[in-house]
């Protein structure tokens, strides 16, 4: 099974929160994650079970950014928090992180040649050239040439691939692709492509006047639909469909 997803969201919808759990699912191999929201948490929804795919250990993923400095750092500090105390490694090359080493669901913490991989790149960086993989996370959207170069590196031998986009439409240079790649797929996925959208205005973590300074700091700005709900704005500042 092969499944390439683009959530696309507006800044403080909680796309990179989205992007980090789900790598780290993967990475862990964790048999279920809970699949409540925050407030059918509160509420006290009776717990139910969404199904990690099962990947062959130890995993090796991909993290590909627009660059070191934002991207990075924004990424690297986010799983971070997301690990916690779990046994992990960060591999450095001088000031930046190249790759997480982590220990999987039921691992042995001392067998760190078990442990699965996700390694970050910068677009233009160089890939290797045997790479395979089994997934792939691109944190904002890449040009669409490296995206589909990355999607060849898939493993052989039939088993589940995930190629997954956090992205805020911005840029009408990087997005123009993503709109014709993803159409008619916000529903149910269409030809192994699915399409996730959310708004700043969706995310419960975020509280009632938090969302008031968001809107009004958004006030004016030409990007406003894409900053705020994650709708495709170009130069303009309108929404061209």
């Amino acid at each position: 099974q092969e499944l390439e997803t683009l959530f696309r969201a507006g800044n403080g919808a909680a796309k990179t929160d989205l992007g980090t759990a789900l790598a780290l699912s993967l990475l862990q191999q964790r048999p279920e994650v809970d699949g409540r929201t925050r407030d059918e948490m509160r509420d006290g929804l009776p717990r139910f079970a969404l199904e990690v795919p099962r990947l062959r250990l130890p995993v090796t993923g991909w993290c590909l950014l627009q660059s070191y400095k934002a991207g990075l750092d924004s990424v690297v500090q986010m799983l971070s928090r997301y690990l916690g105390a779990w046994p992990h490694r960060w591999v450095r090359d001088g000031k930046y992180a190249t790759c997480l080493e982590v220990m999987p669901w039921g691992g042995d913490p001392d067998d760190r040649g078990e442990w699965s991989r996700l390694v970050f790149f910068v677009e233009g960086g160089d890939i290797p050239a045997s790479g395979r993989v089994d997934f792939v996370w691109a944190d904002e959207p890449p040009h669409e040439e490296y995206w589909s170069e990355r999607l060849q590196r898939a493993r052989a031998g039939g088993l589940p691939f995930l190629a997954f986009i956090t992205a805020t439409p911005k840029d009408k240079a990087h997005w123009q692709y993503l709109k014709a790649r993803f159409t008619d797929c916000e529903r149910r996925p269409v030809d192994g492509r699915g399409e996730v959208v959310s708004s700043m205005l969706d995310n419960q973590f975020l509280e009632p006047e938090d969302k008031r300074k968001r809107i009004q700091r958004a006030r004016g700005d030409k990007r406003a639909l894409a900053i705020l709900h994650g709708a495709y704005v170009d130069v303009s500042g309108s929404s061209p469909w």
